[in-house]
């Protein structure tokens, strides 16, 4: 998780207590997956774009 930019060591342990353990969880977040987790962990601002570098990683 930690190889996505803007995601450090703290952000991948919020988004590892929301079930985000890998790139591949990131990639399939749906619209609403990724509000609640963006706002879990306090980036609803940059959820969107993390989602869109793991889709494109994982596909």
């Amino acid at each position: 998780m930690t190889d996505l930019k803007g995601v450090g060591p703290a952000m991948a342990a919020k988004l590892n207590a929301e079930g985000i353990m890998t790139v591949t969880d990131l990639a399939g977040l749906d619209d609403e997956g990724r509000g609640r987790v963006g706002d879990a962990v306090g980036a609803a601002n940059k959820i969107d774009a993390w989602c869109e570098q793991a889709q494109a990683w994982t596909s």
